[in-house]
């Protein structure tokens, strides 16, 4: 049996030391509409027909876009009132 050789790991004060040369925190991610993205986005509004379970439906229905033609979901909601 082989046996890995493990490293030992940093002092406890060491992990979670802050760095002093960098005083602003960045980060890559930001909220989707502040983002300059120069990819389109589109809007659709959608109805169940009558007998269809409307949330295993939306959740099919997302699934397909992403997979088969990479469109992925950025918001969802229900609007209460149905719509016309």
């Amino acid at each position: 049996m082989d046996t890995v050789e493990k490293k030992p790991a940093a002092p406890y004060g060491d992990r979670f030391q802050k760095s002093s040369t960098d005083t602003k925190q960045q980060t890559s991610i930001s909220h989707p509409h502040h983002r300059q993205d120069p990819r389109p986005t589109y809007a659709l509004t959608l109805r169940a027909e009558p007998g269809v379970d409307a949330v295993r439906a939306l959740r099919a229905v997302l699934k397909n876009m992403l997979r088969r033609y990479g469109l992925r979901c950025l918001s969802a909601h229900e609007e209460k009132g149905g719509g016309q």
